[in-house]
């Protein structure tokens, strides 16, 4: 929590032991960051001084100021696009090469259960100046290994310097993932395809030899196997995250 505090611009000063207290900080990142006063507030891990002191807030995986700094993490665009510096003899200095993570996902209704057969997943490329995919060669652990921060002031002169040459290997790097994605959604629309005519089959039979069954049931079924498959076949990919790394 005191990186995710840091992260976000948040102050904290010591109380006493195991506490903390809290105030928005100057350079705040994000003003709807759960902090729960404006003004500030005191927290503490400890669950015995909690007891002991109304005024102060008990932090668990519980808390809302926890979980709601987690879905900000989650969900925010904080840490998408990033410039960092790779060394590697193999790479001629001032290579520049650009490592993007797309996810493949379909948003539906809860009741279609879809994400039993496409659950969300990060696809990832990493392609060179010519649009070659390197990303079955290096690892995302092996590529971290490799590189070194890059001061934002810097980082920034290179992007906007760089822009032209970069926007079209964005292009590129869905057009690299997207058989991969199809393929998941032609598997996910088999397999709920399967599933449900198999059922289908099943509960048809049950009915010619038991009454209860009521065609209710098979129509139900049909519809959620009609809805499910135009949902996936709205399945898309999000761009993720940036990261462009070059050669020193």
């Amino acid at each position: 929590m005191e990186q995710l505090f840091d992260a976000f611009g948040i102050d904290s000063e010591d109380h006493s032991d195991n506490a903390l207290i809290l105030r928005p900080g100057e350079k705040m990142l994000d003003a709807s960051f759960p902090l729960g006063d404006d003004e500030g507030v005191t927290i503490t891990y400890d669950r015995g001084m909690a007891l002991t002191r109304e005024d102060m807030q008990f932090l668990t995986w519980e808390h809302p100021m926890v979980q709601g700094g987690m879905d900000l993490v989650r969900s925010g665009s904080m840490g998408n696009t990033g410039v960092a510096l790779i060394k590697n003899k193999a790479l001629k200095a001032g290579t520049v090469l650009l490592e993007m993570l797309y996810v493949s996902e379909v948003v539906a209704p809860r009741a279609l259960q879809l994400g039993r057969y496409l659950p969300p997943i990060a696809l990832r490329c990493l392609l060179d100046a010519s649009g070659n995919d390197l990303a079955a060669k290096v690892s995302f652990e092996k590529l971290n290994e490799q590189l070194e921060s890059v001061p934002r002031a810097s980082a920034n002169k290179f992007v906007q310097a760089q822009r032209d040459s970069l926007n079209p290997l964005i292009n590129a790097g869905e057009e690299t993932i997207a058989p991969r994605h199809i393929t998941r959604v032609k598997e996910a629309k088999r397999r709920l395809a399967a599933e449900t005519d198999e059922e289908l089959a099943r509960l048809t039979a049950l009915q010619a030899v038991n009454p209860s069954v009521r065609d209710s049931e098979l129509d139900a079924l049909r519809k959620l196997r009609e809805q499910g498959l135009a949902m996936l076949d709205k399945a898309a990919l999000r761009l993720e995250a940036i990261r462009v790394l070059v050669a020193g």
